[in-house]
Order: structure tokens, then C-alpha cells, then sequence
């Protein structure tokens, strides 16, 4: 037990452990998300209409829903080669979609509103320092182990020659 503590408080091994700790605490840092959210609205008129998401195509999208709403007007929905049309007089239809809706207004003005969740990672930049520190880290704790070794075989040459210049 002594010479795991001396191996473990010795100094090249002690540093290489305190880098691959504050790696893998980076790391778990990295992994942390976060759900976001971003709302488009609006008024359509006449024509054809496409919902841009930004940079959104990089993200985790969870979910996307289009809500419409209008007094009087004919809508042709198109998603992902498959066309709906709605009549909407006084009413509202809701849709979770897969892509960034187009949309044809056929006649009257359409409102909307355009809502998507998708799961961010803030802290993703952590991964390449903590990718680094993991290697050094290792590579600190194994040349350190190693000098610890012929440290340790040192000790014991020195531990026998002793021995056998005390005995008579």
C-alpha cells in the first residue's frame, strides 16, 4: 500500500492523473445540451413561400410545428413531396413537419406562426482542449509510471547492496 501512495503522489504520475481528470471533466462539460427554441410569424400574401430555418440544418431537431390561421383562404401546403391543401375560414390547423414547410397561398392572406425545438451544445468547444489533455495526460502518467519503475528497482539495488555490506 505505501508504494501505491508513493506511486500515486509521485510527481510526473500525480500531474498526469490531474490532466486526465480535468479531460474528463471537460468532456462531460462538452456533452452538456440544452433544449433551444426559435418562432417565426407572420402574414402571408399570394404565392409561394418557404420557411427559412437558418442554420438550423447543423442542430438536433426535435420537434417542428406550423400553426395557420386566417379569415377566409386556400392553402397548399407542400412537405417533403407531399402536397396538403386547407380551407381555412375563422379556423386554425396545426402541423409537425420533418423540413422547412413551402407553402402556396392560393387566395387571402394567411398568418402563421413557426416553431422549432432542437438540442444545442454550448459548451461543445471543450472537446478539442479536452481531447489535448487527454493525451498529454497520458502521456505524463506513462513515462512517469516508467520512472517511477526504475525509481522503485533503484531503490531495491540500493536496499541489497546495504544488506550485504551490514552482513558480516
Amino acid at each position: 500500500m505505501t508504494t501505491f501512495k508513493k506511486g500515486i503522489t509521485y510527481p510526473p504520475i500525480l500531474a498526469g492523473l490531474i490532466l486526465l481528470f480535468l479531460a474528463l471533466i471537460m468532456s462531460f462539460a462538452a456533452s452538456y445540451r440544452t433544449l433551444e427554441k426559435s418562432e417565426w410569424h407572420g402574414v402571408l400574401g399570394p404565392g409561394n413561400h418557404t420557411i427559412e430555418e437558418g442554420n438550423l440544418y447543423s442542430y438536433d431537431v426535435v420537434n417542428r410545428t406550423l400553426v395557420m390561421w386566417s379569415d377566409n383562404a386556400s392553402v397548399l401546403l407542400s412537405l417533403g413531396g407531399e402536397d396538403l391543401e386547407y380551407v381555412l375560414n375563422n379556423g386554425n390547423v396545426s402541423v409537425d413537419v420533418q423540413s422547412a414547410p413551402q407553402i402556396t397561398v392560393l387566395d387571402g392572406d394567411l398568418e402563421y406562426e413557426y416553431v422549432v425545438y432542437w438540442f444545442d451544445y454550448p459548451y461543445s468547444y471543450l472537446t478539442y482542449p479536452a481531447f489535448f489533455l487527454m493525451i498529454i495526460g497520458g502521456v505524463f502518467a506513462f513515462r512517469g509510471y516508467i520512472s517511477f519503475l526504475e525509481t522503485l528497482k533503484e531503490d531495491m539495488k540500493k536496499q541489497k547492496g546495504d544488506a550485504k555490506n551490514e552482513s558480516p
